[in-house]
C-alpha cells in the first residue's frame, strides 16, 4: 500500500499536539485527519474509514479507553489498528491492550518508533 493512500486518524484534544503529530505524519507520507475527542473521533472513524488510529487517553466527553471500546464493538471499525498516544507513563500497556489498543506510544514522541509501529500494524492488519 502506498503511504499517500494510508489514512491515519488522530484523536487528540490538545490542538498543538495534534497539529505537530499531523505534520510529522504528513512529512512521512501519510494522509492525516484529526478529531478533538473520542465522540468526534468515533464519528470520523465510521465516516473516514482510516487505516489506523492514534488516540490520546485523557480527553473530554469520551476518554481514549472508552473510545477504543466503542471502536472495537462497531463492526465497521473493529479491525482498525489503534495506537494509544499518551503523556501518562502510568498508563501501562496492559491497561491499553485490555481496552483494545494494539500499541502504546508515549509523549514526547519518538517519530522513528512511531513510524515503525505504524508499518508493523499495517503489515499485520
Amino acid at each position: 500500500m502506498k503511504l499517500s493512500r494510508i489514512k491515519i486518524l488522530i484523536v487528540e484534544d490538545n490542538a498543538v499536539s495534534c497539529e505537530m503529530l499531523r505534520i510529522l505524519l504528513e512529512l512521512g507520507g501519510y494522509k492525516v485527519v484529526c478529531a478533538e475527542d473520542g465522540s468526534e473521533g468515533f464519528l470520523m472513524a465510521v465516516t473516514e474509514k482510516p487505516d489506523l488510529i492514534i488516540t490520546d487517553v485523557a480527553m473530554p466527553t469520551i476518554d481514549g479507553f472508552h473510545f477504543i471500546r466503542l471502536l472495537k464493538n462497531e463492526p465497521t471499525t473493529n479491525n482498525i489498528p489503534v495506537i494509544v498516544f499518551t503523556a501518562y507513563t502510568s498508563i501501562r500497556e496492559q491497561s491499553a491492550r485490555k481496552a483494545g489498543a494494539d500499541e502504546v506510544a508515549y509523549k514526547p514522541i519518538n517519530i522513528d518508533q512511531l513510524h515503525t509501529m505504524i508499518r508493523h500494524l499495517l503489515k499485520s492488519g
